[in-house]
């Protein structure tokens, strides 16, 4: 716990003045087209993944990103109109997927921040999400058994969707994956 409390504490942003996410879905068309581009299967309430207590997930894999519309049928993988919470959760997993592809190999269960320091990372965070959301998703992912490594994958992922554009997450996607 004393690294992931560490690892929260001051450095520099990488990615000052990056424009706040949008909240249109036509706004994140580029994205949604860039992860196709990159091989990327996006599956929309898939019905036995999508219980109510999850909101979406990047296996990595099978080159999959599902979403898990908060507006959908439990009995039904038809896409339903989205919400704000829809569109944070495909620019998270999208993150995930920018993760995977830093070493130019999508898929093959090798990911890592995109942040080359503990500090650039602590600073990008800790400027986004408050301290009570880092708690957060720290127990919630503790719970879950998730590793130290996970935990901050996550953290990077949650911060990402709350403050990057969808079109910044786009070329990401595109630069990363070599698209």
């Amino acid at each position: 716990m004393k690294l992931l409390t560490s690892l929260l504490l001051g450095g520099s942003l990488l990615f000052s003045g990056v424009p706040a996410q949008s909240s249109t879905v036509d706004e994140h068309q580029k994205l949604w087209n860039s992860l196709e581009d990159a091989g990327i299967n996006i599956v929309l309430n898939d019905v036995d993944f999508c219980d109510g207590n999850v909101d979406g997930a990047y296996i990595p894999i099978l080159k999959t990103i599902i979403v898990c519309q908060d507006r959908a049928s439990s009995i039904s993988s038809r896409q339903v109109d989205w919400t704000h919470n829809d569109l944070d959760t495909l620019r998270h997993e999208a993150h995930h997927v920018v993760q995977d592809c830093i070493d130019g190999r999508l898929g093959d269960d090798y990911s890592r921040p995109l942040f080359g320091t503990k500090q650039e990372l602590n600073a990008f965070v800790s400027d986004i999400l408050t301290d009570e959301q880092v708690g957060y998703i720290i127990k919630g992912y503790r719970e879950q058994g998730a590793s130290n490594d996970t935990i901050i994958m996550e953290l990077e992922a949650f911060a990402v969707a709350e403050a990057v554009s969808p079109d910044t997450i786009a070329d990401a996607v595109s630069r990363s994956c070599n698209v």
